[in-house]
């Protein structure tokens, strides 16, 4: 990949929340909808909260990790339900997006997985957890607002090193 292609010119403008917690589930139905029961973890789909994109990933049975458009208050929406849960955005992540061809092609070759996921194939709507040298990252390729983008998802301090490495 040249010096640009992991650049965040071409990503999406969303902002990452998560949230998790005894009713988790129950509020991914209260505001995504029964989708939110029928995906296995690590398995997405796209939809539309508040008349604007959004994307729902589930982490596990309890915890979603939701993309939405930058400015939208998901703990606001959250409160109102009155639901055992915590909400918060996800400062402390960075997101690398990569071209999806190239890094669909690369990723496997980049990155190593528990035997229990794969990266090649990695489906549309699918995330994968995976690492990078020493780094933890979720890959998720994923659709925002009709367009598929491949992002790689770690912590800010780590961004830096996988940039390098995709690159």
């Amino acid at each position: 990949m040249s010096p640009s292609s992991a650049s965040l010119s071409f990503s999406p403008a969303y902002t990452l929340w998560d949230f998790a917690g005894r009713d988790g589930l129950q509020a991914a139905l209260q505001l995504f909808g029964p989708r939110a029961n029928r995906i296995a973890p690590f398995q997405s789909f796209s939809t539309s909260w508040q008349q604007q994109p959004c994307t729902v990933l589930r982490l596990c049975q309890h915890n979603f990790r939701v993309a939405l458009p930058e400015g939208a208050a998901l703990d606001l929406a959250t409160q109102a339900l009155d639901l055992s849960l915590w909400v918060k955005p996800c400062a402390t992540l960075a997101t690398v997006f990569l071209p999806r061809a190239e890094g669909l092609e690369r990723l496997p070759n980049l990155a190593t997985t528990n035997p229990l996921y794969r990266l090649d194939p990695l489906p549309l709507d699918c995330a994968v957890p995976a690492r990078i040298g020493n780094c933890a990252v979720l890959i998720w390729h994923h659709t925002w607002n009709t367009q598929p983008y491949l992002a790689i998802q770690t912590v800010t301090t780590q961004q830096d090193f996988i940039r390098q490495v995709v690159n």
